[in-house]
């Protein structure tokens, strides 16, 4: 598994990296580049798109599935019944990495964009926001952080 890691791992750098070679000379005495490179600048992190769903844009069949999970699973984190859950919103996102928006410290995610929704969901007189892809994983986010269920 490690040798798998570290091949992908490689093509990954490989790939990132680029030659620059134009209007370049070598000092053949010093071998150094004649011409200065500018240094690298750090590309910005793009934050998650939001958009609110509602009605006219959301196909309530589409979500059903994805929103009966997430009602299922609050009830059974909460101990609950599931009709006392509500549905406050559906927001379709864009997150920026594999972690939803909600990532574990010191866990490594997939640096690709990630469509998904936030849904937030009340019980007992509480907000609890789940963060989803399009169709088929979710996480309870609580200030961050996501909220496993306790396993037996």
């Amino acid at each position: 598994m490690k040798y798998v890691l570290f091949i992908c791992l490689s093509f990954l750098l490989t790939a990132c990296g680029t030659a620059v070679t134009d209007n370049l000379t070598v000092d053949e005495t010093n071998q150094e580049l004649s011409k200065p490179i500018a240094p690298a600048t750090a590309t910005p992190q793009p934050t998650p798109s939001v958009t609110s769903l509602n009605e006219s844009t959301v196909t309530p069949n589409l979500l059903s599935p994805l929103v009966d999970a997430v009602i299922a699973d609050l009830s059974s984190y909460l101990s609950v019944p599931a009709e006392t859950i509500e549905v406050v919103t559906i927001e379709e996102v864009t997150w920026r990495d594999g972690s939803l928006g909600c990532p574990l410290p010191d866990m490594m995610y997939t640096m690709a964009l990630v469509p998904g929704y936030k849904i937030t969901l009340t019980a007992n007189d509480s907000e609890y926001n789940y963060h989803t892809r399009k169709t088929d994983a979710f996480i309870l986010c609580v200030k961050g952080h996501p909220i496993f269920p306790e396993t037996p």
